[in-house]
């Protein structure tokens, strides 16, 4: 048995705080539930429980991919609009092809439970973290209001459009790689075959090699007699900076750093502000509480800046605050997002204020990166030719001058 502190709302939408014993996590988090809380944030306190999560932290797996969550949650609904009985729709969507055994797992999860008499968003929260807590969230409004198929379809396309913007920028990135590949390719054939095949000609000839090719000779040795130092000291840099990973305050220092980068702190900007007002749109406009989504919002937010100041707009929501204000009070959004939600208020329609909202940023953002990588690629391909272009021209100038050497 472990101890958990934990923070939730209860009924009355209060945000409160305490200590519970259970067996694991997840049944700390059904107790709550069942209490009538919504939990904001909850930790082991018991030093074996704690050890056992953070030994196992870079292990553990999370929420399936959206491309599969897209591609689940887009079948249910369809089958579901069709008529088609619960259990048979999950019993197809668990044959389909292109899922993997991991996601036939977690649906199989669900269709045991909703056959034991479990409701489908009881099941949903059960095989959590495969399926986030939105997803629950949503079929839950559903269930309440008789139909399943419309949340399920609005987050299903709020789902494939993050999906189309991250396989856009996996496209754009594909030809910058290419070539880096293609340098180190270069480099390590020049490293490691021509300099130790020509800096010995210097030694017999009894003159000092160019300073290229002592650079590149001392190189080629420090590779060659430590390597499985060098790579024990990649190694432990990858597991550092992976537990750095693990602690908040690294996490949030890095995010704020980037969100000052000339380049980059606008696009993550758009990023999370598209995050935000999608994720509020599909909750809010499927009957969701206020409260509840702005607190499953904050956690579809990957920049902890973003999350940290969601959580406490959402405890300022909680007192009776706007969200316009808090918005603009965050100071993180361009006036545009301040304007739109605060228009949505006014007339009534906050959901598809947000809705459109996510549209325009999305779109600024799928701009943004196609603008970028069509710079990146032409700079890059000029950086990398006059980079090995001049290492080559060098060595090939040593070879030359070692020739007239042997002809004196």
């Amino acid at each position: 048995m472990a101890s958990f502190q934990y923070r939730a709302y209860d009924a009355g939408g209060r945000l409160v705080s305490g200590q519970l014993d259970s067996a694991t996590r997840e049944t700390a988090l059904d107790a709550l539930r069942r209490q009538g809380a919504l939990p904001v944030e909850i930790t082991a306190t018991d030093a074996t429980e704690s050890r056992s999560r953070y030994g196992l932290s870079l292990l553990r797996r999370g929420t399936l991919p959206d491309a599969t969550l897209a591609l689940v949650i887009r079948e249910l609904a369809t089958l579901l609009e069709a008529d088609l009985p619960l259990d048979d729709a999950l019993r197809l969507i668990a044959l389909q092809p292109t899922l993997d055994a991991r996601a036939r797992r977690s649906v199989d999860g669900v269709l045991q439970r909703v056959l034991a008499g479990t409701s489908l968003s009881e099941a949903l929260a059960s095989e959590a973290p495969a399926f986030p807590e939105i997803v629950a969230r949503l079929v839950a409004a559903g269930e309440q209001s008789g139909g399943l198929a419309r949340p399920l379809a609005a987050l299903a396309s709020d789902l494939e459009r993050r999906v189309a913007l991250r396989t856009t920028l996996r496209d754009a990135l594909i030809y910058p790689l290419v070539l880096l590949a293609a340098a180190v390719v270069a480099l390590s054939v020049v490293v490691g075959v021509l300099v130790p095949a020509i800096a010995p000609l210097f030694d017999e000839a009894g003159v000092a090699a160019p300073p290229v090719i002592a650079v590149l000779r001392d190189l080629q040795a420090l590779v060659a007699t430590r390597w499985p130092l060098l790579v024990a000291a990649f190694l432990a840099l990858v597991v550092l900076l992976a537990l750095a990973g693990e602690r908040a305050g690294i996490r949030r220092g890095v995010d704020a750093l980037v969100l000052r980068l000339p380049v980059a702190g606008p696009l993550v900007q758009r990023r999370e502000t598209a995050r935000l007002a999608a994720t509020l749109a599909t909750l809010l406009g499927n009957g969701v509480a206020m409260l509840d989504a702005m607190r499953i919002a904050g956690t579809a937010q990957t920049n902890h800046v973003y999350r940290a100041a969601t959580a406490g707009m959402t405890e300022r929501l909680a007192s009776g605050s706007m969200l316009s204000g808090e918005i603009a009070a965050s100071g993180l959004y361009a006036e545009l997002a301040q304007r739109m939600i605060a228009i949505g208020e006014r007339t009534g329609d906050l959901p598809g204020m947000l809705a459109r909202l996510a549209r325009i940023e999305e779109t600024a953002l799928q701009r943004g990166l196609e603008r970028i990588a069509g710079l990146v690629a032409p700079l890059l391909t000029v950086a990398i030719g006059l980079f090995v272009g001049a290492i080559i021209l060098s060595v090939m100038d040593a070879v030359l001058g070692l020739n007239e050497l042997a002809l004196r």
